[in-house]
């Protein structure tokens, strides 16, 4: 195995890990039962999109794990990129969101505080690893380049997206941490894939743009805590079309 298929080698494992540990996390609801997101009335604030992202986190890693063509290689860093961007967010805000939810409206008393918490954030940790990992072999790869037409178009749409997403969501930008929480979750990781998926080869693009928008359909399923305190409002259809706005130049495109 040389350097290049040892490296994308690791970092398919270690997706692998953080999706196990994912999946872990969503299926631990407040009281240390197993069930948690993949179970509908469980005691969690976690629903079907983080268990939903675990998943599709686990496969994508298994497909690096074992993929040998160029740029199936580099679709699968892209989407795994995302995945665990978006994990690593939930994570994140997570940490906070426990104390709200045992708070104001948790339907039983929630009696592993300590243990959601520290586990949110093990999943934040391992996820944002990955996330970066993701980016580094890209770049120290060789696996991206310049397409001047669809850089052209998808860099202002990410930086659009980063900016205007959270506010679309909320309707305003009077609440910062609800703002802070939905860029963490979907508008940063979203914003990063589009633009990072400029610089891949056409397949590769393709495969990240239809992700996000994938994800941004998914992300709205179920009526967990998360959802429900992360309101989509108009964000969705904005997410869909920036992903096909992106897409657009490169599937024209007469590249290979």
């Amino acid at each position: 195995m040389d350097e290049r298929h040892r490296s994308v080698w690791l970092l398919g494992s270690g997706a692998v890990v953080a999706a196990a540990v994912s999946a872990a996390v969503v299926a631990v609801d407040g009281n240390g039962e197993i069930g948690g997101g993949f179970l509908r009335r469980h005691l969690t604030i976690y629903g079907p999109p983080q268990a939903a992202l675990a998943l599709a986190l686990g496969l994508v890693g298994l497909l690096l794990i074992v993929a040998r063509r160029r740029v199936a290689v580099i679709a699968s860093l892209g989407v795994t990129g995302l995945c665990a961007a978006q994990l690593a967010g939930a994570g994140f805000v997570a940490v906070r969101r426990w104390p709200l939810y045992w708070g104001c409206c948790s339907p039983r008393h929630v009696s592993d505080r300590v243990l959601v918490r520290d586990l949110a954030a093990g999943m934040a940790l391992a996820c944002a690893v990955v996330a970066v990992a993701c980016v580094v072999v890209l770049a120290w790869q060789g696996y991206l380049g310049w397409h001047g037409g669809g850089v052209a178009v998808a860099f202002p749409v990410a930086l659009a997206m980063a900016i205007v997403g959270p506010g679309l969501m909320m309707g305003g930008w009077e609440d910062q941490r609800a703002l802070a929480a939905w860029a963490l979750m979907y508008s940063l990781p979203f914003a990063a894939g589009l633009a990072v998926s400029a610089l891949m080869p056409r397949f590769a693009a393709l495969a990240v743009t239809g992700s996000v928008a994938c994800s941004a359909l998914v992300a709205t399923v179920g009526e967990s805590f998360l959802e429900v305190t992360q309101p989509w409002g108009h964000a969705q259809g904005v997410v869909v079309l920036a992903a096909v706005a992106v897409a657009a130049p490169r599937l024209f495109s007469r590249e290979s």
